[in-house]
């Protein structure tokens, strides 16, 4: 009898575009396995399809803000 192994149970490292590196990081939200991941609710949602101007930011508010970055200058301090 052949046994059936659940994909569900892998390691999440070998989902296709996680690899070790961020499978490290996903075990700080306690995602080890597939079946994890796909149960994981995010706690916060931040709706990046509507956007603000700045100016008319509410405080204590969350908000996606997109911007260029139009020039560089380094400083020495000290």
């Amino acid at each position: 009898m052949e046994k059936f192994m659940n994909p569900l149970t892998n390691n999440i490292k070998f989902l296709k575009g996680v690899g070790e590196n961020r499978a490290k990081l996903l075990t700080k939200l306690h995602i080890y396995t597939i079946s994890d991941l796909m149960e994981h609710f995010p706690r916060d949602y931040i709706n990046r399809k509507s956007e603000v101007k700045i100016q008319n930011l509410e405080f204590e508010k969350q908000a996606a803000i997109i911007g260029n970055i139009v020039s560089i200058e380094k400083k020495n301090y000290g």
